[in-house]
């Protein structure tokens, strides 16, 4: 099964009460799905990415843990000029040296690009860091290694999931290593995971040290991604915690005291998940915790999850949201998700959907919570052109559109990034038709309706207009309208019927109008 491979991937790459809250109904809706990227195998290109992407204005970051010109890995960049997307590789991973390979994932903070791979001169992994500089691209600028002791690597080994900046410093986690050696097979000793900082060095650079060692007892083995909030990093682990399936924590970085906040329980096709894979979201106001599993709950698909404080009794409770199925339009084997300013959850399934190709969803909250299907993978044709099996989350751009991956499908089969686009604008021109005389101007209002709830900015611009006339706008950015007024010179081009253009660009949204134009003597 896809799954299978996936899974076994992603395991080595990337984790009280409970209250049951049942969503039982999927709605479909009509969303546009464009395909950005298409990856192909050999040449600089990478393949298979995987990881959340990186949106910063017309700008996508993103990796792929194959391929490139030295095979292992690459960082991509897309940038997007009039709504059309070009990929170029700014960094290409390199297994010697101190450079890593398998890339997984990118954070964008101070305008630099930080990461964490496989490899390094170690071969237990590395956070990187990249820097641009106009005139010359992105360069790597720090790179640190785990397993300084290769044979007990205490510091950690296998960084990756995100990374999370506090102030200055740098918090992730790694997979294995550690102090606490109990997670390997037939006697070797390998480490649980750990939680590890890295602050900025006098001389420059970075110095990594652990602030938590799992595995412990009842503790969680193989932590996820992590997120702050109020003083904590919070996260999940794939396995460990008293049932084996993986639990919540809480890890305070005052006292580096970490918290079980609930233990997901052995899969017997009870309400409740089992074996978080992926990080957490909190909601900025309440801090309630939000999740996925991989597994458990009814159908054994996973589940979406809420964990919400009581402050009066101090304890949390586990609410489940929805219950993934892997029959007819419903997804399974959930990502983690993203959270909109509205409440509303965000993300993509590996498998499920009408095609069995993933799909990529909304939960809106209510009683019960409502699952929407954005939009189901491989539904163009059985060579799934539009992608197929999104193993990562989604990213919003500033207009709460999304982007994702798929690690298969596209134009050559070696996976896609996409955009769904969920709100956006529509331009028009009163009048459309403008007559204006040598030496004089005309004026049509543009207007910028909204789709969905769209309310960003749209910048205009003017083309296609003849010799000797120009254009002005009342405002260049709007929200709402702008004048524009086109203006003849006395010598200006006599035409007939010109086709002006008037495009609007809002971060990677781009839309058009047109105004027919004629200039008399």
């Amino acid at each position: 099964m896809k799954s299978e491979k996936v899974f076994a991937e992603v395991a080595v790459l990337l984790a009280l009460f409970t209250v049951t809250l049942l969503a039982t109904s999927t709605r479909a809706t009509a969303q546009q799905e464009f395909v950005l990227h298409s990856f192909n195998i050999g040449g600089t290109d990478g393949f298979e990415p995987t990881g959340n992407v990186v949106v910063a204005g017309p700008h996508l970051y993103g990796t792929t843990p194959p391929g490139g010109p030295n095979s292992r890995g690459t960082v991509f960049e897309l940038a997007a000029k009039r709504g059309v997307w070009s990929e170029t590789v700014p960094h290409p991973f390199d297994f010697n040296g101190t450079d890593g390979g398998s890339p997984s994932g990118l954070f964008l903070h101070a305008g630099k690009l930080y990461g964490t791979t496989q490899g390094g001169n170690t071969f237990e992994g590395t956070v990187f860091e990249l820097t641009y500089t106009a005139g010359i691209g992105w360069t790597q600028t720090f790179s640190y290694s785990f397993g300084s002791n290769p044979l007990v690597p205490l510091d950690g080994q296998g960084p990756s999931s995100g990374l999370v900046f506090v102030g200055s410093n740098i918090y992730g986690t790694t997979v294995y290593g550690g102090s606490n050696l109990n997670c390997g097979t037939s006697g070797a000793l390998v480490g649980c995971g750990t939680v590890f900082e890295l602050t900025p060095a006098s001389g420059g650079g970075w110095t990594e040290s652990v602030v938590y060692n799992f595995g412990s007892l009842t503790d969680g083995q193989g932590p996820g991604g992590i997120v702050f909030y109020g003083g904590n990093l919070y996260g999940a682990t794939q396995n460990g915690g008293a049932f084996g399936e993986g639990m919540v924590f809480e890890l305070n970085l005052q006292t580096l005291l970490e918290t079980d906040l609930h233990d997901f329980p052995v899969p017997t096709g009870g309400a409740d998940g089992a074996g978080p894979n992926f990080g957490l979201v909190v909601d900025p106001v309440t801090g309630n915790l939000f999740g996925t599993t991989s597994a458990g709950g009814t159908f054994n698909y996973g589940i979406a999850f809420e964990l919400t404080y009581d402050k009066a009794t101090k304890i949390w409770a586990e609410t489940q949201l929805f219950d993934f199925d892997n029959t007819g339009p419903d997804g399974a084997i959930p990502s983690g998700l993203i959270l909109d300013k509205s409440g509303n959850l965000y993300g993509t399934t590996l498998e499920g959907g009408t095609n069995n190709a993933g799909v990529a969803f909304e939960l809106s909250p209510g009683t019960p919570w409502t699952e929407t299907i954005l939009y189901t993978f491989c539904s163009v044709s059985t060579a799934c052109p539009d992608g197929s099996f999104p193993s990562s989350g989604l990213t919003f751009d500033t207009n709460y559109n999304v982007y994702g991956v798929t690690q298969e499908g596209g134009a050559n089969g070696w996976g896609t990034v996409f955009q769904i686009i969920l709100h956006s604008f529509a331009l028009s021109a009163s009048p459309g038709s403008l007559t204006i005389a040598q030496g004089s101007s005309g004026i049509s209002t543009i207007s910028v309706g909204s789709t969905n709830g769209f309310t960003g900015a749209v910048s205009l611009a003017a083309s296609g207009l003849p010799k000797g006339v120009t254009a002005s706008f009342s405002a260049r950015k709007t929200s709402s309208t702008s004048t524009l007024t086109l203006t003849a010179s006395a010598t200006a081009k006599i035409v007939t019927g010109a086709t002006v253009t008037i495009t609007g660009t809002a971060g990677t949204l781009v839309q058009s109008t047109t105004i027919i134009l004629t200039v008399s003597p």
